[in-house]
């Protein structure tokens, strides 16, 4: 009789939850934490040339856009966010395990554009040092997560273009990459493979953070980033 109490309970809380009753504490618990799955996005195709790389210190005036597409560890596409005029940032998992502080970025005409300034383990975000001949297209300032009002519009920039809007949730920091309060997620999803990297801005493009994925539970896919009190944090 206990068993088929207990099984009964369970039900009508499934039961009010979809219809949009309130829950006793206790029972509301079990489905206010959903298991999510994390995705970080891919490269995009891998159609960078192999000559022609400028590398020199005397090489021409190079101009980096906002999102603009840049080659990953592997050769295939990823994204850039730009702050300020001389620092860049991208993701981590576009370096596939072969960038070290250093390590030379390229742009989609095989340009070098800069070096790997940080790294932190386990986080999925690299700084990077602009080279001194590069030119960044407009005047891009951070914007500290802790002042997003849930509903706020955004976008993604990469690939070097800007996505449909998204807007920021509720949800709190969610882990990545085993690493717990690392991502903030907006919705509905509109990004793609090779956008890793590229910036998220609010709607005066103030830059919120870096884009990096999405995570996935029941409810649907959410847009993941890294924001800047996370990333400032640890790669000085």
């Amino acid at each position: 009789m206990r068993r088929l109490l207990r099984a009964s309970i369970a039900a009508l809380s499934i039961t009010l939850a979809a219809v949009g009753m309130p829950m006793a504490a206790n029972e509301a618990h079990a489905v206010e934490h959903p298991t999510y799955s994390h995705h970080p996005w891919p490269d995009a195709s891998k159609d960078f040339k192999t000559k022609g790389v400028f590398t020199t210190p005397n090489q021409r005036t190079i101009t980096v856009h906002q999102g603009a597409t840049i080659r990953s560890g592997s050769g295939g596409t990823c994204s850039i966010t730009l702050i300020g005029d001389r620092t860049g940032y991208t993701a981590e998992h576009c370096s596939h395990g072969r960038w070290t502080r250093g390590t030379e970025i390229f742009d989609q005409s095989n340009h070098r554009i800069g070096r790997v300034a940080a790294m932190s383990r386990g986080l999925d975000a690299v700084k990077i040092n602009l080279d001194p001949a590069v030119r960044v297209d407009g005047r891009w300032e951070k914007r500290d997560y802790n002042s997003l009002n849930v509903g706020e519009p955004v976008h993604v920039l990469g690939l070097g273009q800007r996505f449909n809007e998204s807007r920021v949730t509720d949800h709190p920091l969610m882990g990545w990459n085993g690493r717990p309060n690392t991502v903030a997620l907006v919705s509905p999803l509109n990004s793609k493979p090779g956008t890793s990297g590229g910036a998220m801005v609010d709607r005066y493009n103030r830059v919120i953070g870096i884009n990096v994925g999405y995570l996935e539970n029941y409810t649907g896919k959410y847009g993941a980033y890294i924001p800047w009190n996370v990333v400032d944090s640890e790669l000085r």
